[in-house]
């Protein structure tokens, strides 16, 4: 009562469902909206200092689309045109944005609380690459996870997570919330690689659900370079 509550995650969980378990998944759905409510009547208190609060912030990478949702109120990086890193609070079943009233309240920088939620979510991620084959002719290396929601933000972790990067580097690619795509570049496979490493990240955008973006990037080791392709023209250009 007197409480607003947003229904899209739950109206894509339905429509990824038959209708007979729809009942199920909307009563789970606001059970767990309780809890949530609750584990936040517990933590708030404990964010008005921030040497109590800091250990709950996070980082999460979603869709640029999302920025114009959160552009006014939360704590968020956008060093791309793709997607956008945003601090959270992590509750132990759910996570809400940060909003800007802690910049005053800790008096602290953007950049200093952005760096911090960092650090907090690359040392809590343990996940690590597995090579995965594909054909014949085309394996990737996978990070995923269906439980850690912040799996994709090991984006900013990848020299740590993969220390056999080759001399060419790498296509690098997060699809969707559930993980990272990686492809080294081989010199003699370049042409093949980078074609179905395309058509693998369009597929896995499509699909979602949760999905980030169908960009591909060369990373050089140290930065990252946003390859140009446009499947449905059949049109690519590499970086310079």
């Amino acid at each position: 009562i007197g409480t607003e509550v947003g229904l899209t995650n739950l109206y894509n969980i339905c429509s990824q469902n038959d209708k007979s378990q729809w009942k199920n998944i909307i009563k789970n759905h606001f059970s767990q909206v309780k809890i949530s409510r609750d584990e936040e009547k517990a933590i708030l208190p404990k964010l008005e200092k921030f040497e109590t609060g800091k250990e709950y912030l996070k980082l999460r990478i979603y869709p640029i689309d999302y920025k114009d949702q959160i552009s006014k109120s939360s704590i968020f990086e956008s060093s791309t045109d793709d997607y956008i890193s945003v601090v959270v609070i992590d509750f132990p079943s759910t996570i809400k944005n940060l909003t800007k009233e802690y910049l005053e309240k800790w008096n602290l920088s953007e950049k200093e609380i952005l760096e911090i939620a960092k650090e907090n979510t690359l040392k809590n991620n343990k996940e690590e690459f597995e090579e995965y084959k594909i054909s014949d002719t085309f394996s990737v290396s996978v990070m995923l996870s269906d439980t850690n929601i912040f799996v994709t933000s090991s984006i900013y972790d990848l020299n740590k997570k993969n220390n056999s990067i080759s001399k060419y580097g790498a296509f690098v690619a997060i699809p969707n919330r559930y993980g990272i795509i990686l492809k080294n570049i081989n010199k003699e496979t370049i042409n093949n690689d980078i074609v179905q490493m395309m058509g693998l990240v369009n597929y896995m955008y499509q699909q979602g659900p949760g999905s980030i973006t169908n960009t591909i990037y060369w990373f050089d080791g140290n930065h990252f370079f946003k390859v140009i392709h446009n499947p449905s023209k059949g049109m690519l250009k590499l970086p310079d």
